[in-house]
């Protein structure tokens, strides 16, 4: 985030810091009045938002305390669940199957998330008690760290959640074997010339922006998965077919 020092925050700072820097970048998005519109993203929180808020109308995903929409993540995790169920009818219907079928084939799937951030998390969420997927794999890195934190997690029946830790930028574990279905809900990139090909799952369906790292034509053996892009911005959606 820029500012005026020419330093924005580290992983290291405060809440005090925090605070700064939110009131500091509100007061500068009142200064456009209302040609941008800000909102939360990745790494910002509940507080940094009624922060930001404190000094800007201009915003949006302002917590439901404050008369907002609340965090963004819980709708479109919800929306990438509905993206899989309608892919898994779509192959259901291309193997001769009645569409009837599709939400059985994704209770029998393996799927893989990964991220298990603020989107990541609660398709998790989704995946395993609502939609009750029989596997799901969540790669995030340094999860070990993770996990500890998160009470929810130990709900989850062991046999039907993996937690894998990957190293930081590495998204080769979206090539990983056995699965039927990946969900990129981490950072962007995760399909590159590198992993395309590579790619066994079907279903490429998940929320993280700029999931293409660039918009080259990719390898012909690539063009058998069925992708859909689900951004977490609420207007609209795109999906691709290959």
């Amino acid at each position: 985030m820029a500012r005026n020092s020419g330093t924005g925050l580290s992983p290291t700072d405060d809440a005090a810091a925090r605070q700064v820097v939110f009131e500091e970048y509100g007061e500068f998005i009142t200064q456009l009045k209302g040609c941008f519109v800000t909102a939360g993203d990745a790494g910002v929180n509940r507080p940094d938002m009624i922060h930001l808020y404190s000094r800007a109308r201009f915003a949006t995903t302002i917590p439901r305390s404050l008369g907002g929409s609340g965090s963004p993540a819980p709708p479109t995790a919800r929306g990438v669940l509905r993206g899989l169920e309608a892919a898994f009818t779509f192959l259901a219907e291309q193997g001769g199957m009645d569409a009837k079928m599709g939400p059985e084939l994704l209770r029998k799937a393996t799927v893989l998330v990964q991220g298990f951030g603020h989107v990541g998390s609660h398709l998790v969420h989704d995946l395993v008690p609502l939609a009750g997927v029989n596997k799901v794999v969540v790669a995030h890195v340094e999860v070990e760290e993770l996990l500890p934190g998160i009470d929810r997690v130990k709900a989850y029946p062991a046999d039907r959640v993996e937690f894998v830790s990957v190293p930081r930028g590495d998204h080769m574990v979206l090539t990983m074997l056995g699965v039927d279905a990946v969900c990129p809900c981490a950072t962007g990139g995760g399909l590159n010339n590198e992993t395309v090909s590579k790619i066994q799952a079907k279903i490429v369906c998940g929320a993280a922006n700029n999931q293409l790292l660039d918009n080259r034509p990719r390898p012909r053996h690539a063009r058998h998965h069925l992708c859909a892009r689900l951004p977490r911005q609420p207007y609209g959606h795109r999906a691709l077919r290959q």
